[in-house]
Protein backbone atom coordinates (compact mmCIF):
# COMPACT_ATOMS: atom_id res chain seq x y z
CA UNK A 1 0.00 0.00 0.00
CA UNK A 2 1.35 3.42 -0.93
CA UNK A 3 2.33 5.71 1.93
CA UNK A 4 0.24 8.82 2.37
CA UNK A 5 2.11 12.15 2.14
CA UNK A 6 2.74 14.16 5.30
CA UNK A 7 2.07 17.90 5.23
CA UNK A 8 2.56 20.54 7.92
CA UNK A 9 2.88 23.81 6.02
CA UNK A 10 4.46 25.06 2.82
CA UNK A 11 7.68 26.29 4.39
CA UNK A 12 8.23 23.08 6.35
CA UNK A 13 7.62 21.01 3.24
CA UNK A 14 10.36 22.85 1.36
CA UNK A 15 12.99 23.62 3.99
CA UNK A 16 12.47 20.99 6.70
CA UNK A 17 13.32 23.70 9.29
CA UNK A 18 15.21 22.89 12.47
CA UNK A 19 14.41 24.44 15.85
CA UNK A 20 16.13 22.89 18.86
CA UNK A 21 16.94 24.00 22.40
CA UNK A 22 20.57 23.32 23.31
CA UNK A 23 19.84 23.33 27.06
CA UNK A 24 17.26 20.53 26.86
CA UNK A 25 17.88 16.87 26.08
CA UNK A 26 15.87 15.45 23.20
CA UNK A 27 13.80 12.31 22.87
CA UNK A 28 15.87 10.29 20.40
CA UNK A 29 17.90 13.35 19.43
CA UNK A 30 20.74 15.14 21.20
CA UNK A 31 18.67 18.27 21.81
CA UNK A 32 14.93 18.81 22.21
CA UNK A 33 13.35 19.74 18.89
CA UNK A 34 10.23 21.74 18.16
CA UNK A 35 8.20 21.87 14.97
CA UNK A 36 8.62 25.23 13.28
CA UNK A 37 5.36 26.95 12.33
CA UNK A 38 6.36 30.53 11.52
CA UNK A 39 8.29 33.48 12.95
CA UNK A 40 8.05 37.23 13.39
CA UNK A 41 11.73 38.08 13.81
CA UNK A 42 12.58 41.71 13.09
CA UNK A 43 16.14 42.12 11.83
CA UNK A 44 16.23 45.83 12.72
CA UNK A 45 14.42 45.81 16.06
CA UNK A 46 14.75 48.64 18.57
CA UNK A 47 15.36 47.80 22.22
CA UNK A 48 14.70 50.02 25.21
CA UNK A 49 15.91 49.24 28.72
CA UNK A 50 15.81 50.80 32.21
CA UNK A 51 12.22 52.03 32.11
CA UNK A 52 10.40 53.75 34.95
CA UNK A 53 6.98 52.81 36.33
CA UNK A 54 5.30 54.63 33.42
CA UNK A 55 7.21 52.59 30.85
CA UNK A 56 9.51 55.47 29.94
CA UNK A 57 13.23 54.77 29.33
CA UNK A 58 15.68 56.17 31.86
CA UNK A 59 18.74 57.82 30.41
CA UNK A 60 19.52 57.27 26.75
CA UNK A 61 19.65 53.48 26.56
CA UNK A 62 17.64 53.08 23.36
CA UNK A 63 19.43 50.92 20.82
CA UNK A 64 18.63 49.85 17.27
CA UNK A 65 19.85 47.02 15.08
CA UNK A 66 18.80 44.07 17.24
CA UNK A 67 17.50 40.95 15.60
CA UNK A 68 14.66 39.69 17.75
CA UNK A 69 11.03 38.69 17.78
CA UNK A 70 9.23 35.38 18.23
CA UNK A 71 9.26 31.90 16.72
CA UNK A 72 5.92 30.11 16.61
CA UNK A 73 6.55 26.45 17.46
CA UNK A 74 4.75 23.24 18.30
CA UNK A 75 5.81 20.85 21.05
CA UNK A 76 5.22 17.49 19.42
CA UNK A 77 5.11 15.35 22.57
CA UNK A 78 3.11 15.81 25.73
CA UNK A 79 6.27 15.55 27.88
CA UNK A 80 8.30 18.07 25.86
CA UNK A 81 9.58 20.95 27.98
CA UNK A 82 9.27 24.63 27.17
CA UNK A 83 12.50 26.57 26.79
CA UNK A 84 13.24 28.86 29.74
CA UNK A 85 14.50 32.44 29.44
CA UNK A 86 18.25 32.33 28.82
CA UNK A 87 18.22 28.98 27.02
CA UNK A 88 19.97 28.84 23.66
CA UNK A 89 17.85 28.08 20.59
CA UNK A 90 19.44 26.78 17.39
CA UNK A 91 17.41 27.63 14.29
CA UNK A 92 17.97 26.68 10.65
CA UNK A 93 15.09 27.41 8.28
CA UNK A 94 17.13 27.04 5.13
CA UNK A 95 19.47 30.02 5.55
CA UNK A 96 22.17 28.41 7.68
CA UNK A 97 22.55 28.01 11.44
CA UNK A 98 21.44 30.88 13.64
CA UNK A 99 21.47 31.03 17.44
CA UNK A 100 19.08 32.91 19.68
CA UNK A 101 18.65 33.51 23.41
CA UNK A 102 15.18 32.44 24.52
CA UNK A 103 12.79 34.77 26.29
CA UNK A 104 9.29 34.03 27.52
CA UNK A 105 7.02 31.44 25.93
CA UNK A 106 3.74 33.22 25.40
CA UNK A 107 0.31 32.85 23.83
CA UNK A 108 0.41 29.07 24.25
CA UNK A 109 -2.59 26.92 23.46
CA UNK A 110 -3.04 23.20 23.98
CA UNK A 111 -5.13 20.81 21.89
CA UNK A 112 -5.01 17.03 22.23
CA UNK A 113 -2.00 17.45 24.58
CA UNK A 114 -0.06 19.25 21.83
CA UNK A 115 1.21 22.70 22.83
CA UNK A 116 1.67 25.54 20.36
CA UNK A 117 2.97 28.98 21.21
CA UNK A 118 5.28 31.89 20.49
CA UNK A 119 8.81 31.70 21.89
CA UNK A 120 10.38 35.15 22.25
CA UNK A 121 14.01 35.20 21.06
CA UNK A 122 16.93 37.58 20.56
CA UNK A 123 19.82 36.83 18.21
CA UNK A 124 23.10 35.73 19.83
CA UNK A 125 26.22 36.89 18.03
CA UNK A 126 28.97 35.82 20.42
CA UNK A 127 30.43 32.29 20.56
CA UNK A 128 28.44 29.82 22.70
CA UNK A 129 30.18 27.10 24.72
CA UNK A 130 27.61 24.34 24.25
CA UNK A 131 29.36 21.86 26.58
CA UNK A 132 28.54 24.06 29.60
CA UNK A 133 24.84 24.57 28.81
CA UNK A 134 22.40 23.07 31.33
CA UNK A 135 18.65 23.14 31.75
CA UNK A 136 18.71 24.56 35.29
CA UNK A 137 21.56 27.06 35.12
CA UNK A 138 21.76 28.23 31.50
CA UNK A 139 25.44 28.69 30.62
CA UNK A 140 26.76 27.10 33.81
CA UNK A 141 27.62 23.50 34.66
CA UNK A 142 28.34 21.81 38.00
CA UNK A 143 30.95 19.02 38.10
CA UNK A 144 32.28 16.82 40.91
CA UNK A 145 35.27 14.49 41.13
CA UNK A 146 37.85 13.10 43.56
CA UNK A 147 41.30 14.63 43.94
CA UNK A 148 43.80 13.49 41.33
CA UNK A 149 44.05 13.67 37.56
CA UNK A 150 41.25 15.81 36.14
CA UNK A 151 38.57 13.46 34.83
CA UNK A 152 35.49 15.65 34.29
CA UNK A 153 34.90 18.52 31.89
CA UNK A 154 37.98 17.65 29.86
CA UNK A 155 36.69 18.58 26.41
CA UNK A 156 34.54 21.49 25.33
CA UNK A 157 32.63 22.53 22.25
CA UNK A 158 31.69 25.90 20.82
CA UNK A 159 29.22 27.09 18.19
CA UNK A 160 28.34 30.44 16.64
CA UNK A 161 31.88 31.29 15.59
CA UNK A 162 32.49 33.03 12.26
CA UNK A 163 33.87 31.29 9.18
CA UNK A 164 37.58 32.04 8.82
CA UNK A 165 37.90 33.43 12.34
CA UNK A 166 40.71 32.56 14.74
CA UNK A 167 39.23 30.93 17.84
CA UNK A 168 41.26 31.00 21.08
CA UNK A 169 40.30 29.53 24.47
CA UNK A 170 41.31 30.91 27.87
CA UNK A 171 40.43 30.61 31.58
CA UNK A 172 39.28 33.25 34.04
CA UNK A 173 38.26 32.99 37.68
CA UNK A 174 34.59 33.62 38.46
CA UNK A 175 33.86 36.52 40.85
CA UNK A 176 34.80 35.57 44.41
CA UNK A 177 37.06 32.70 43.33
CA UNK A 178 40.74 32.27 42.49
CA UNK A 179 41.80 30.36 39.40
CA UNK A 180 43.60 27.18 40.62
CA UNK A 181 47.25 26.93 39.62
CA UNK A 182 46.89 23.24 38.74
CA UNK A 183 44.24 23.86 36.06
CA UNK A 184 45.38 24.22 32.46
CA UNK A 185 43.61 24.74 29.15
CA UNK A 186 44.62 24.04 25.56
CA UNK A 187 44.16 27.45 23.93
CA UNK A 188 43.36 25.94 20.53
CA UNK A 189 40.88 23.21 21.56
CA UNK A 190 39.55 24.22 24.99
CA UNK A 191 40.60 20.87 26.51
CA UNK A 192 41.22 21.04 30.26
CA UNK A 193 43.90 19.15 32.16
CA UNK A 194 45.67 19.11 35.52
CA UNK A 195 45.95 17.31 38.85
CA UNK A 196 42.97 18.41 40.90
CA UNK A 197 43.25 19.16 44.61
CA UNK A 198 40.39 19.27 47.11
CA UNK A 199 38.28 22.39 47.08
CA UNK A 200 35.52 24.26 45.29
CA UNK A 201 36.49 26.13 42.16
CA UNK A 202 34.42 28.25 39.82
CA UNK A 203 35.82 29.55 36.56
CA UNK A 204 34.90 30.69 33.08
CA UNK A 205 35.93 29.24 29.76
CA UNK A 206 36.48 32.29 27.56
CA UNK A 207 36.27 31.88 23.78
CA UNK A 208 37.63 34.71 21.62
CA UNK A 209 36.60 34.87 17.96
CA UNK A 210 38.87 37.19 15.95
CA UNK A 211 38.30 38.03 12.29
CA UNK A 212 40.30 40.60 10.34
CA UNK A 213 38.51 43.94 9.78
CA UNK A 214 35.68 42.97 12.14
CA UNK A 215 35.06 43.43 15.85
CA UNK A 216 36.33 40.69 18.15
CA UNK A 217 33.60 38.57 19.70
CA UNK A 218 33.81 36.81 23.05
CA UNK A 219 31.68 34.11 24.63
CA UNK A 220 31.93 32.17 27.86
CA UNK A 221 30.69 29.15 29.76
CA UNK A 222 30.97 28.84 33.52
CA UNK A 223 31.97 25.72 35.46
CA UNK A 224 31.64 25.04 39.16
CA UNK A 225 34.01 22.21 40.06
CA UNK A 226 33.93 20.46 43.44
CA UNK A 227 36.98 18.29 44.17
CA UNK A 228 36.62 15.96 47.15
Amino acid sequence: MQNEPVFTDGRSGVFDPLVQVLNLAGNGTTYLRYSYLSDSIDREAVEKEHMNADGEPLGSDTRAGFEKGAINVQLDNANDKVASPGHIVHVDIGQGAEYYVAGKFGRARTRNDIVKGALAVKRAYNPIVTSTLTEEFGQKKFLTQAAGALSVGLTHTVVNTRAGATVVWALAAAPGFTLPGWLMIDTSTGALSGTAVAGTFEFDLIVTDTLAKYKTRKGFGRINLIVT
